[in-house]
């Protein structure tokens, strides 16, 4: 390979090699030496058939993502073919995937708190694509495919197999094993697709393990120190049929930011709230169809006529006289308009005294 491709861009070093080509370090010549990334797709393939293949998710990954602009997916800066070959070159990201960061880490996994913060994240770019017209799915979401920059921002990359959920007749059965949902070893691809990528790369940094293939994610079974709710969550994200799982990364972003959003109902502070509410309206009612009147009157005490009617005879008599004597520690005390007074001591303390 030339040093310098297209007049523009030279190579410095070879970053890596996958299943669909080479990746290179490279510098852009006519922009002061930014550093770029160079993907030249692989030419070795024997039967043509699957080149044509290969070329297509190649240029479909390059007019996919000159129109998607978002702080956090890999921008592409130009395509070109030489000598046969075909070359994208897209944005230099300063820092690792989780796939590697993991390793590094030897397996050691991430406290919840910040797995949480990085799915959000995701969230808001998965929304973005699914908001797209017609909705994009990127269907290879995988630790390997997100980087995380040197400042701690998620960038999305590799869009090669990303599709218009529109395009009912790209049927292409690409997966990754445990990342996957079943629905994508027939071709099947909706946004609910991407839910499941996301909830088992939840369970791959929450444990450090790659979850099992065509099987729903539990974290807490691998790391006690998963709170149970948050587990719910990745188990309802990974459910197997697509209208199990959450309806879109929004309820699903919802979920991971809101505690106990399946109990919300029944929250007290809801109830709290609903109760206060109804009794407002329930005065306001009265007020507009009853009167002021009517309703302080329901609040005023009885007179002592009318408490005497119901008072056992010859026990207690209310005067007004303004206070209660007390006969068992012999004082008074101060009433407001009214007070009782005891008419026959001996019936409080011998129940026969009235018979």
């Amino acid at each position: 390979m030339p040093e310098v491709l297209h007049n523009r861009y030279q190579i410095t070093s070879k970053l890596g090699q996958g299943g669909m080509g080479t990746v290179y370090m490279g510098e852009d010549l006519h922009l002061n030496n930014r550093r770029c990334v160079i993907k030249q797709l692989r030419d070795d393939f024997y039967r043509d058939e699957d080149k044509q293949k290969a070329v297509g998710f190649f240029e479909r990954e390059a007019d996919m993502l000159i129109h998607l602009e978002h702080p956090n997916i890999v921008k592409i800066f130009d395509r070109f073919m030489q000598d046969g070959k075909y070359f994208l070159v897209m944005e230099y990201v300063e820092g690792k995937d989780f796939h590697e960061i993991m390793q590094r880490r030897e397996g050691e996994p991430y406290n919840e708190s910040q797995v949480v913060s990085w799915a959000i994240e995701i969230c808001d770019v998965l929304d973005f694509l699914h908001r797209q017209h017609p909705p994009v799915i990127y269907r290879d979401l995988k630790p390997s495919n997100i980087m995380l920059n040197t400042k701690g921002q998620i960038k999305l990359v590799d869009f090669g197999i990303a599709r218009h959920v529109e395009e009912e007749n790209e049927n292409t059965h690409v997966v990754s094993a445990g990342y996957s949902p079943p629905e994508q070893y027939w071709g099947g691809a909706t946004p609910q697709s991407d839910i499941y990528a996301l909830g088992a790369t939840i369970n791959f940094l929450l444990t450090g393990k790659d979850p099992e293939p065509l099987k729903p994610s539990s974290p807490r079974e691998l790391n006690p120190e998963i709170s149970s709710y948050i587990d719910e969550v990745v188990q309802k994200a990974t459910a197997q049929e697509p209208q199990s799982r959450f309806d879109s990364v929004v309820e699903f972003r919802e979920a991971l930011l809101h505690d106990g959003f399946e109990e919300a109902p029944d929250n007290p502070k809801s109830w709290f709230t609903q109760t206060v509410a109804a009794v407002i309206f329930i005065l306001a009612f009265a007020l507009v169809f009853i009167g002021w009147e009517p309703i302080m009157n329901a609040f005023k005490p009885e007179s002592a006529q009318e408490i005497n009617k119901n008072a056992p005879a010859g026990l207690i008599q209310m005067t007004e006289k303004g206070q209660t004597s007390d006969p068992l520690f012999g004082g008074a005390a101060p009433q407001k308009g009214f007070s009782l007074e005891l008419n026959n001591e001996k019936e409080l303390t011998d129940p026969q005294a009235s018979h």
